[in-house]
């Protein structure tokens, strides 16, 4: 019996812990539950359908790229192999959005495994402050100089997360950071702990929002959509258009652009 069976780190834990237990068991039974849910949640494609410059996802799926490729809209990735020499393809100047995953793919046949296990995540750990096997330097340059960062779906409770931030040296320049705290095991957003909650505004600066990550997204849709207004410019750039009338909904697309 576990004290808490949506502790995943836990569960692969004590799957392990099993007479005859075996890694590749584990591995497969992961892979083959991400095979049988494939479809991406209403979440990750509004996730997809914003402007984000750069997502880190925890997770080793490929829903948010599926969420991408519905939408229409290209994109370029990386993920993090365990244990190895990293890829650093991040491009500060691309146009495209970013998506990095944390903790590795699923379907990567060249890391040392996935994150599954507590001993995995401390393995993980040890891993990413490597001089060779870290974090790709781009990327943690990209979250040190952000201005603005927003949080969905991470366990603040968690141990790993504090000090994965202090090992990122976690945007210390950083303006606002949101967080939103979600309880897996019911529909709300429960109350964190006094001591995390103190702990994450005081280290880096959460202001934590009493509301639901999917009503957030969507808010946050609208209010793009509706075209917020633009701060005032000391300088005004003029455009001439020189278009038929058959192509003004282009010319307004590029307006809004």
């Amino acid at each position: 019996a576990l004290p808490d069976p949506h502790d995943l780190p836990m569960v692969c834990s004590a799957y392990m812990a099993q007479p005859n237990a075996a890694r590749f068991d584990l591995e497969f039974s992961v892979e083959h539950f991400y095979r049988r849910h494939n479809e991406p949640g209403e979440l990750l494609q509004l996730v997809a359908q914003l402007p984000f410059k750069l997502i880190l996802t925890a997770g080793p799926d490929s829903l948010l790229q599926t969420a991408f490729k519905r939408a229409g809209k290209l994109w370029e990735e990386g993920y993090y192999c365990l244990n190895k020499t990293q890829k650093d393809n991040f491009k500060e100047d691309s146009r495209l959005p970013y998506i990095y995953q944390l903790f590795g793919k699923i379907w990567d046949k060249d890391s040392d495994g996935l994150v599954h296990t507590q001993k995995d995540h401390l393995d993980y750990l040890y891993s990413v402050v490597g001089e060779k096997t870290g974090i790709p330097t781009s990327i943690r340059k990209k979250i040190q100089q952000s201005k603005g960062l927003l949080f969905l779906g991470f366990d603040f409770e968690y141990w790993y997360l504090r000090i994965l931030l202090h090992i990122l040296q976690f945007a210390p320049s950083a303006e606002k950071v949101f967080g939103l705290q979600q309880d897996v095991r019911q529909d709300k957003s429960p109350s964190l702990q006094a001591t995390t909650h103190i702990f994450f505004k005081q280290q880096y600066k959460f202001t934590f929002l009493d509301t639901q990550p999917l009503d957030l997204l969507k808010a946050l849709a609208e209010r793009l959509a509706g075209g917020a207004p633009e701060p005032r410019a000391t300088a005004t750039l003029n455009l001439l258009y020189l278009n038929s009338e058959a192509d003004e909904t282009y010319r307004q697309q590029l307006d809004r652009h």
